[in-house]
């Protein structure tokens, strides 16, 4: 089910919290202009932000970050496969495989989405 409402009548930080303090799954998008962010979230928790930079994935963005290793990034990859690949699938792929822990890919993920809500 998808929902769009303007900023104008609900504050971001009451969103975010009504998702954090609800549980909920799912993906916001948040708009202004041309500018555009997709925070996505498992059970109220901020999993993955993208994307910042539409010819960067999650996975080299966290490379970049030496969050993980090359040779993380490529058996997430092999372990996806092409067909079911997307930001969720990577963040998710990564913590089972326990390449990262849900805790310092959400503190990652809080950073990066802070600096670009500030920004939008």
């Amino acid at each position: 089910m998808s929902l769009i409402v303007s900023l104008e009548k609900f504050s971001l930080a009451s969103i975010l919290r009504g998702i954090e303090s609800n549980g909920k799954t799912g993906l916001l998008k948040i708009q202004r202009g041309e500018n555009w962010v997709e925070l996505y979230f498992r059970q109220g928790q901020l999993i993955c932000i993208g994307p910042i930079r539409s010819n960067i994935t999650l996975g080299d963005r966290l490379l970049q970050e030496g969050i993980i290793s090359q040779q993380a990034l490529q058996e997430a990859l092999a372990v996806i496969g092409e067909s079911q690949l997307s930001e969720t699938r990577i963040a998710l792929t990564l913590i089972d495989l326990g390449h990262v822990s849900h805790e310092s890919l959400y503190a990652w993920a809080a950073r990066e989405a802070a600096e670009v809500i500030t920004v939008l």
